[in-house]
């Protein structure tokens, strides 16, 4: 029976221990090690549904371990400049993104990899890789002589164009999700509203309510699936809420976008 120090139960030190392995066969990582850095990643979020072997993996990686390092780089840091492509298409200032990521994730006290839990690590790192590259773009691009003037157009477009790219798919799943999920006549109210065009007068008729009753009905419903939306992002993605920032913001912006086609399938 393995031991672990204080919170790991020895069942779940075991199936992170051998799910690691399995995983990584040829990285050599001390159990204590290994349960030590999982303890410190996890805390209170120590659970079955943790992927133990991308936990190992960057575990391997904090300690230096060459293989593991080369690992990560065929399996995820090589993947990233197709995606960065559609930010810049600069090589040298991917390579220095990819540089400043590296960092960012095995370097340090408290190296960032040491957020990452659960949910796909691609998506996780492409997330904190196009918010690294979209700082760079912001600090080359400043006007001289004005340090104050924050470039948030270009920002804007670039995590668009992101979003669009790279999560349009798990963006429209969580929507989708997040529509089922909601009472049918709010879905019917959503659907009379952004896919027949009917107006709050109209949806107030045929539900016995006053428009301003409808509108605070709608945005209700949109809060609603705005915070669905986010909840199951979050899962889905496997992204820290400090990392999600971005995208959260982006999908504020195309729910309206989203949700007629969305409704109409329904």
């Amino acid at each position: 029976m393995i031991r672990c120090r204080h919170v790991i139960a020895p069942e779940l030190a075991t199936i992170a221990l051998a799910s690691a392995r399995d995983a990584w066969p040829d990285l050599e990582v001390a159990d204590a090690v290994f349960l030590a850095h999982l303890e410190r990643c996890a805390g209170d979020q120590l659970g079955r549904d943790l992927d133990f072997a991308a936990i190992y993996l960057g575990c391997a990686c904090v300690h230096g371990d060459a293989r593991a390092l080369a690992a990560f780089e065929a399996a995820y840091l090589g993947e990233l400049p197709k995606m960065l492509a559609r930010i810049t298409r600069e090589p040298a200032l991917v390579d220095e993104v990819l540089q400043q990521l590296r960092i960012k994730l095995f370097v340090g006290d408290h190296p960032a990899i040491e957020r990452y839990l659960r949910g796909s690590l691609a998506a996780w790192l492409r997330v904190i890789a196009s918010r690294l590259a979209i700082d760079l773009l912001r600090q080359r691009d400043r006007p001289v002589g004005d340090p104050a003037l924050e470039l948030a157009s270009l920002a804007d477009t670039a995590e668009h164009a992101l979003l669009a790219a790279a999560y349009r798919a798990p963006v429209e799943a969580a929507f989708a999700a997040a529509l089922a999920a909601l009472e049918p006549t709010d879905r019917s109210m959503l659907r009379l509203c952004f896919v027949e065009g009917v107006g709050l007068e109209g949806i107030g008729r045929i539900y016995q309510l006053s428009k301003s009753a409808v509108s605070r009905r709608l945005a209700r419903c949109r809060s609603i699936l705005l915070a669905d939306v986010k909840h199951r992002l979050g899962d889905s993605l496997g992204i820290a809420p400090d990392e999600l920032h971005s995208l959260l913001r982006q999908v504020q912006s195309t729910l309206h976008l989203s949700l007629p086609r969305l409704l109409a399938s329904r």
